[in-house]
């Protein structure tokens, strides 16, 4: 059993949640309520998606994580009898269901090969970073101005 951490967004899971569909086999998806700093003190590396790998001691099916949002204190308790993996960063998330589902092709020529060309994600990323970030910035900085730069938008409160 499977549970991915994410926001109701496709984004950084969206490739994780296609790949357990994609393998047949059971999975759910749980939000965090808020994200508050207590949701991020309790997942790995604070970050998200994580992935929860749940290997039930027990046959019997767990209920306790069903609900609207995502308490990491009830949840975390609910399994403390089972067995959880958790894997948190997309990145690693994605090669572990891949190797796990043998969509990973074996030979090591053919994946030296694909390894070789660069990661889109990486790519875009710099993009954004390079292209669109200092754009966003430049925006701000004109509004800013428009208010003599003591960091407010408009007048000394917003």
């Amino acid at each position: 059993m499977y549970k991915v951490l994410y926001p109701k967004l496709h984004g950084m899971a969206a490739t994780t949640r296609i790949l357990l569909a994609l393998s047949g086999t059971r999975w759910e998806s749980i939000y965090p309520s808020e994200w508050s700093p207590v949701e991020k003190e309790n997942v790995p590396l604070g970050v998200m998606p994580v992935l929860y790998e749940i290997h039930h001691r027990h046959q019997q099916q767990r209920q306790a994580s069903e609900g609207a949002g995502f308490n990491p204190e009830s949840w975390s308790e609910s399994v403390s009898a089972d067995l959880v993996l958790e894997i948190p960063e997309s990145e690693a998330i994605e090669r572990y269901l891949a190797r796990k589902f043998g969509l990973i092709v074996m030979s090591l020529y053919v994946n030296k090969v694909l390894l070789a060309f660069p990661d889109t994600k990486e790519r875009e990323l710099a993009k954004f970073v390079t292209k669109h970030v200092p754009q966003w910035i430049a925006q701000h900085e004109k509004w800013l101005a428009r208010n003599g730069f003591n960091g407010f938008y408009v007048g000394d409160q917003a």
